[in-house]
């Protein structure tokens, strides 16, 4: 499924770029140049893109564990990944943040670091993204995320949370 929907994706993308302005070319270029998993250069067969090393799937969708060459990739990202929408020459021409509520940060997630998403129980999980996206990745996806991007950082603390979150419940 993932593939046959990044598939349509590509194939539009396509289509588009054979009658579009330069700068909508431009945007399908530097979302394929830019894309921190390499996501876009991956083909299982003509226009078929495997959308499983894309790290919006890897941390919203995808269940279980995720490789360690895919992990090192996501950085900080927890909950999507938003390369492609940084390079968008509308959103570079048009930078205005949006000033409607139903777009801004909760302050479930403003200022947390890594380690207190990665100390959360499931009872704050619940209660704090109740009614948002993110419970599209479960607690112990968003778990997995965060040991994800803990595991590249070098440091003690780091070290210790990752330990303790291996032995979360």
């Amino acid at each position: 499924m993932n593939t046959l929907f990044a598939s349509a994706t590509w194939r539009h993308r396509l289509e588009v770029a054979k009658s579009a302005p330069p700068e909508v070319v431009l945007y399908l270029v530097f979302s394929i140049l830019v894309c921190a998993a390499d996501a876009w250069l991956t083909f299982v067969g003509p226009y078929v893109l495997d959308s499983n090393k894309c790290i919006s799937y890897l941390t919203t969708e995808h269940r279980g564990e995720i490789a360690p060459e895919l992990a090192e990739k996501m950085g900080n990202r927890v909950f999507g990944c938003d390369i492609c929408q940084e390079v968008c020459p509308f959103n570079v021409r048009w930078p205005e943040p949006t000033v409607e509520p139903a777009f801004q940060p909760r302050e479930a997630v403003v200022g947390r670091t890594l380690q207190e998403l990665a100390e959360m129980t499931e009872e704050e999980f619940r209660e704090q993204f109740r009614g948002s996206p993110v419970k599209r990745a479960k607690w112990r996806g968003l778990l997995r995320n965060a040991a994800a991007g803990l595991s590249s950082c070098d440091d003690s603390d780091a070290e210790a949370t990752l330990v303790a979150a291996m032995n979360h419940q």
